[in-house]
């Protein structure tokens, strides 16, 4: 027997947790998202927006803004509802390598507030911002990558360039 046979039983519900819920997340926050961001820019270009003196401003709206702002979006809130899941994965597989007793994922979590006297966050989140570091920008240039091949594959003409937008000069 060897340890992935001895935690898998007690791995799967928290594997499910981490990896199956949060995947779903992501991309429906993507989706979300990149609908909210495309109707804010369509909205911006066609709004002609001047200050008193009749003045309007033209600001360039890069077209690679949407996906690279909606993947950065999609990737932190996956995992804000993914990574409690993977502390405590994190924490079972850890004590399946001492040899002893592999303590489940409820019993887990419960463990994990009680060391930190109560503190659910930081409990269940420590370490999120570091995750985020990286998965922030990853998530971005996937999606940017993804929406790239996408529009290239189906033959859309849409400009890596910009699209121009009226703002008011202050």
């Amino acid at each position: 027997m060897n340890a992935c046979d001895k935690f898998s039983p007690y791995l799967s519900g928290a594997t499910l947790l981490r990896d199956g819920v949060p995947h779903g997340v992501w991309f429906v926050a993507y989706e979300w998202s990149k609908r909210h961001l495309s109707e804010l820019t369509e909205e911006a270009k066609s709004e002609t927006t001047s200050s008193d003196s009749g003045c309007a401003a033209k600001a360039a709206v890069p077209s690679w803004s949407v996906p690279v702002c909606a993947g950065a979006f999609a990737a932190t809130v996956a995992w804000g509802v993914g990574y409690p899941a993977d502390t405590i994965k994190t924490r079972i597989q850890s004590a399946s390598l001492t040899g002893g007793r592999v303590p489940g994922v409820m019993e887990t979590a419960a463990t994990m507030v009680r060391e930190t006297e109560g503190n659910v966050g930081k409990a269940l989140y420590r370490g999120f911002g570091l995750k985020l570091l990286r998965t922030v920008p990853a998530s971005a240039v996937a999606f940017f990558a993804y929406e790239e091949c996408r529009s290239r594959w189906i033959g859309e003409s849409k400009p890596v360039s910009t699209a121009s937008v009226s703002v008011m000069e202050e």
